[in-house]
């Protein structure tokens, strides 16, 4: 049977975190304690309510915390204003759209769903966002109908300014969000030029409807 690779990423992933947790390498063969001896409150070797020793780590790894909370302004449906710079000779090329934001997964990561025009053709664009408290950073992936790539990239939040600065390293992209009110939010991109030096190449400002 063909086995979904997604599901065996996943499943090994899970064995990995299992492996790094503090019961890993204390059990003995069969499930049995030294000389038929159990932890206080353990019997037969079992765990309270069959719970295993990592389950409390492995629970406050998952939960979303303060820094999930902060993605939470961008849900709900917003307007949009952009300009891109698809020449430096020319005039940025400006346009319109909307964009539909969902908080999904328990709160865990924000969903956006991009939808106007580029270079005079409809655009649609799918993002995901979210903050991982392992690596204590923000990740996100974004794919849209202009290429066949997935663009990754990670940052951080500076609460002073409300702004999120993330990287997309294969792009040698710099992107700059940041929220203005509790009705507005600004995006910035900026990329290598033709001189070599870092120039803005497009910004979009969301209006909630």
């Amino acid at each position: 049977m063909k086995r979904n690779p997604m599901t065996m990423a996943f499943a090994l992933l899970g064995a990995l975190l299992w492996a790094g947790s503090p019961a890993w390498g204390q059990e003995h063969p069969k499930g049995e304690h030294p000389k038929g001896e159990h932890p206080k409150g353990e019997k037969g070797g079992e765990h309270p309510k069959g719970e295993h020793p990592g389950a409390d780590a492995w629970a406050k790894a998952a939960a979303p915390g303060p820094e999930h909370e902060v993605l939470k302004h961008f849900a709900g449906s917003w307007t949009t204003k952009a300009k891109f710079v698809m020449d430096p000779a020319k005039p940025a090329e400006e346009s319109t759209g909307t964009s539909e934001n969902t908080m999904i997964l328990g709160g865990r990561f924000m969903h956006q769903v991009y939808k106007g025009s580029m270079m005079g053709r409809p655009f649609e664009g799918v993002g995901v966002w979210g903050y991982d408290n392992m690596k204590k950073q923000y990740t996100s992936v974004w794919l849209d109908n202009n290429t066949t790539s997935i663009m990754p990239s990670t940052g951080t939040y500076d609460a002073a300014t409300k702004s999120f600065t993330e990287i997309a390293e294969e792009g040698k992209m710099r992107m700059v969000t940041r929220i203005v009110s509790d009705t507005e939010h600004q995006f910035e991109m900026y990329g290598v030029g033709p001189d070599g030096k870092e120039m803005k190449v497009g910004e979009i400002t969301y209006t909630r409807k």
